[in-house]
């Protein structure tokens, strides 16, 4: 569902409130506050803003709609999914898609769609439109998340004004998550979206303009299907060259809301008492230490597992992640089936086991190579800690940090030597999307390069689990292996931080983590 940020001392309402207000005659108008330029009277005589100016430092990505964790600030505002997420329980919450049922032995969905929605064109969404969109998440070139699930489609097929069906050769246990991954495109206009020419979606605003680098301006979508919203006229996007600028921007309130701070910044930002700080709510990225296992001495489990008994994850949210987020030995969600919420605390801060294995492994002293994004503040301020705790336990640390894109490359390509420090957005995730879309944990690529065939098992029993009691079972099993194998180690998760201006209200994110200001008001 719609995550509501942790605007202080309001009540915010959640996209599925919203639709259950909508359906017994109308919606509740949120907290008023301050009166501010470019506005409009309200019922009450007062001044609200019908615009807002949100900074970002990340430029829209018209050739990557369809990868997750990309366009973040401009995805939900333009584009609509089948389905959202529920981030406490993992599980699909309708929205396009207004319910979804498998047969009996879950090899086709059966999906439903509204019947009033409609592409910014004018034209109406059907279920062909559906089709395609899911149809385009399987291109080599797309680089979609949710691509390695929908490779496994055998079938699509429209079976009604308002319906489709998806067939599979075998269940899938993480499907749904297909409803939530797929931005609904419009295939009349698809192919000029990748120049920003035609961006045409279903979403509470419509596309106006884009500068590269500058700027993105959207209008307000006056025929929505959530009637009566957006409360906004217009939003525009402002990209900024640095976080420094950023913060500086909504200091001197050039901006309503600056998305996708360094937590530090955002705590800074809040402690002055002229901005709130929000969140995502919960979690939307992991954060770890990558081991490459083909490269010695990273191929000996004690000496991986010495590195996960090594780390202060403590320190590191209070120091790295200002103290948002939370510490965590695993990479997912404890909410899973067959997840423990014991396994979140699985490997505690011992440094004197990290030795004791290191002397058992005969590797005391043992050099450990660390590569980092040179360009990722959190990374840096990570890297400093686990340096340490590293160096404490009897590890020699080489610290080294490269470019983005050829960190990138290198991690992609399953090159890097030893260790590294990244962020994965999975928390909100299925096991089986992870295990199939994921670079960390693909069973046919991934970044720490295991090929061990008793993960590739445990991935499959996952992947294809049929029943309720199998994918608990299978959950697990894999999650008690990543722990034990500790070729990923998890140091903690963090929601997306961000800061605005105290007149801001109704801002929420999709459970993938992009903004979405259908509520959002400004006064």
């Amino acid at each position: 569902m719609r995550t509501p940020l942790d605007l202080p001392l309001e009540t915010l309402l959640t996209r599925r409130t919203m639709l259950k207000a909508a359906a017994v005659g109308g919606i509740a108008l949120l907290l008023d506050g301050c009166a501010s330029a470019a506005s409009s009277s309200s019922s009450n005589g007062a001044k609200a803003r019908r615009s807002m100016t949100l900074g970002t430092v990340t430029d829209f990505a018209p050739t990557e709609i369809l990868r997750a964790g990309v366009n973040t600030t401009t995805l939900s505002l333009i584009f609509d999914t089948l389905a959202d997420v529920d981030l406490t329980t993992v599980q699909p919450t309708p929205m396009i898609a207004t319910s979804w049922v498998w047969n009996s032995d879950k090899t086709e969905l059966t999906v439903n769609l509204r019947d009033d929605v409609y592409f910014h064109s004018g034209r109406k969404l059907g279920p062909e439109d559906a089709i395609y969109s899911i149809k385009a998440t399987q291109s080599s070139t797309a680089g979609a998340q949710i691509g390695g699930t929908t490779d496994l489609i055998t079938a699509m097929r429209v079976t009604g004004p308002n319906q489709f069906k998806i067939t599979v050769s075998e269940p899938i246990s993480s499907f749904a998550n297909v409803l939530v991954l797929t931005p609904l495109i419009d295939r009349k206009t698809f192919s000029g979206l990748a120049s920003g020419k035609q961006v045409v979606g279903t979403g509470p605003f419509r596309f106006e303009s884009w500068v590269p680098g500058s700027s993105i301006s959207l209008r307000r979508n006056d025929r929505y299907w959530q009637h009566g919203l957006p409360r906004l006229d217009s939003v525009k996007v402002r990209v900024f060259g640095s976080e420094q600028s950023l913060v500086a921007a909504i200091r001197d309130n050039e901006i309503d809301l600056a998305w996708n701070l360094v937590p530090s910044d955002a705590a800074l930002l809040k402690r002055g008492g002229k901005f709130a700080s929000l969140t995502t709510g919960a979690a939307v990225s992991e954060w770890y230490v990558g081991v490459n296992v083909k490269s010695k001495p990273f191929d000996d489990v004690r000496i991986r597992q010495a590195i996960a008994y090594a780390l202060d994850r403590e320190r590191i949210v209070k120091q790295a992640f200002a103290s948002y987020g939370a510490a965590s030995c695993l990479p997912w969600s404890t909410s899973l089936p067959g997840v423990a919420a014991a396994d979140a605390t699985h490997y505690p801060y011992d440094p004197d086991k990290a030795k004791a294995l290191l002397r058992e492994a005969g590797a005391s002293g043992v050099t450990a190579p660390i590569l980092t994004n040179s360009t990722n503040t959190i990374a840096e301020a990570i890297l400093n800690i686990v340096q340490y705790n590293l160096t404490a336990a009897g590890f020699k640390v080489k610290a080294s940090q490269v470019q983005a894109t050829t960190f990138q490359n290198q991690l992609q390509a399953a090159s890097i030597d030893g260790l590294w420090i990244n962020d994965v957005g999975q928390t909100y995730l299925s096991l089986g999307t992870v295990l199939l879309g994921n670079a960390p944990f693909k069973i046919t690529k991934n970044t720490s390069n295991v090929t061990d065939p008793e993960y590739v098992s445990l991935a499959k029993r996952v992947i294809y689990a049929s029943t309720a009691a199998q994918e608990a079972s299978a959950n697990r099993g894999l999650s008690a292996y990543v722990l034990d194998q500790a070729f990923h180690i998890t140091v903690g998760s963090i929601p997306t931080v961000s800061a605005a201006a105290t007149s801001l209200s109704g801002v929420q994110t999709s459970g993938g983590g992009a903004i979405e200001l259908t509520g959002a008001k400004l006064t």
